[in-house]
């Protein structure tokens, strides 16, 4: 008698181990796509209330995946940082999340985009994130200061998790004011790329002396006329003061990245003082993302935080304009892209004379991921596929007007399953002073009516 259970039992055991192996592998074909649970089967239902939580799906429905069965409830899906983070392949085990970090934001390098996604972060994983005294104000600090006049106090006097507005770089300075794990981030742009965006967005040709009349008399664009003679059109560049300080700050001509990431003008005529400011930034920064790579320095900087592919996505509402800015193709010293506009040999070499420490800066670390990036490996390179692919189709999802309440994406072996919704797309498509505003009501409303 208990020879015949034995043998029952090893019978069972062994059939259930098929039935999951045939299960497991049935659901690793469809990892790549991203599932909108509404189109799979007429016979799903959702929540009708205007809930912010996508609704909770029967186990024991079966789909045309075949895999609705393994999906869980909103509670776990929704990207709140409950999801155990990925880790990159052949690393260690052990991978402990990285919440304590400065974003020093650069201007006209993608750095708005960026700062949204770290808000988002901030947010869901319930962070403290720097504010500044009055959400007008795009800075905190001053150059090299930060005050306790600056800020915004913390709840409860907390040390803030997240500084992620706009301050010149000063790594001893925020040590002062964040823990001592705090990690360093940044992102940077091809340079003529970064002023073309400059001369468009702060309409600089403004202040610049009879530049629009000579720009009509040659037919050639304002950016055209000053990349013939940078020189001569730096003393006749004559910006405005801003709430601020001077729009040269803002919408900088010459070495703004260099200026952004805190290296004193007085050094920019010493190679050597250069040559060690920029090694100090190497070792300073965890990652620093290129905008040409936007989307391998953002999988990168996942896997180097121990972050969830949740936590990297981003959509704007405002079509993003395609990465890079190509200037001429073959030229390596551009990076092989093209611009909007066309520029002689002549002018971008004018341009790179003027703004060399920008552009030492850009091609030391954009070797320097390009390394990086190599030794992550073939797994890397798809998972940056994936990534993509993710983004495509949560901004497909996002803009559509007639979607449904609820988007599922499937696991895979870069994230786990996770749901996307109005509300999901809403706070993705916010900038920085909409994110101000939802984290000062959220840390600060019960204390402001004590």
């Amino acid at each position: 008698m208990h020879r015949k259970l034995s043998v029952f039992v090893t019978v069972s055991l062994l059939s259930l181990s098929t039935i999951i192996v045939f299960y497991t592998g049935n659901f690793g074909l469809h990892t790549r796509r991203f599932v909108h649970d509404i189109h799979l089967s007429p016979h799903l239902s959702f929540q009708t209330t205007q809930s912010d939580s996508p609704a909770s799906i029967p186990s024991n429905h079966s789909s045309i995946q075949n895999d609705q069965d393994i999906r869980k409830s909103s509670r776990n899906l929704k990207v709140n940082g409950d999801e155990k983070p990925t880790q990159a392949p052949n690393k260690t085990a052990k991978c402990v999340r990285q919440d304590n970090f400065v974003f020093a934001k650069v201007h006209k390098c993608g750095s708005t985009t960026i700062q949204s996604i770290f808000f988002h972060y901030g947010y869901n994983h319930k962070l403290i994130v720097a504010l500044p005294r009055t959400n007008r104000k795009a800075w905190i600090g001053k150059p090299h200061s930060i005050t306790e006049k600056s800020y915004k106090p913390t709840p409860d006097g907390k040390q803030w998790n997240i500084f992620n507005h706009h301050s010149v770089y000063d790594k001893e300075m925020f040590l002062k004011l964040m823990p001592k794990d705090t990690k360093f981030l940044t992102i940077l742009r091809q340079p003529i790329s970064r002023l073309s965006s400059a001369f468009n967005y702060f309409s600089l040709h403004k202040y610049f002396t009879n530049m629009l009349n000579v720009s009509v008399e040659q037919r050639q664009s304002p950016i055209q006329i000053f990349l013939s003679a940078p020189w001569y059109w730096e003393q006749h560049f004559h910006p405005v003061r801003s709430a601020y300080g001077s729009l040269n700050d803002l919408g900088c001509i010459r070495n703004c990245m260099a200026q952004d990431l805190g290296m004193e003008k007085s050094q920019y005529n010493k190679p050597d003082a250069v040559k060690r400011y920029i090694e100090k930034l190497g070792k300073d920064f965890t990652t620093v993302m290129i905008l040409e790579k936007l989307e391998e320095s953002l999988v990168l900087l996942k896997r180097r935080m121990c972050w969830s592919l949740q936590d990297i996505i981003f959509w704007e509402k405002k079509q993003f304009k395609k990465r890079p800015y190509v200037v001429r193709a073959g030229d390596l010293r551009f990076r092989g892209s093209a611009l909007k506009t066309d520029f002689t040999d002549k002018m971008l070499h004018n341009y790179e004379m003027y703004s060399n420490i920008d552009f030492q800066i850009y091609d030391f670390f954009y070797d320097k991921l390009t390394k990086d990036i190599a030794e992550e490996g073939q797994d890397f390179l798809e998972e940056v596929e994936h990534f993509k692919d993710i983004l495509s189709k949560v901004a497909s999802y996002c803009i559509s007007k007639r979607k449904p309440k609820i988007a599922w994406a499937k696991a895979s072996k870069w994230n786990t399953p996770f749901s996307i919704n109005e509300k999901y797309c809403q706070l993705l498509s916010e900038e920085r002073p909409g994110w101000d505003r939802i984290l000062r009501e959220h840390y600060y409303d019960n204390m402001d009516k004590q």
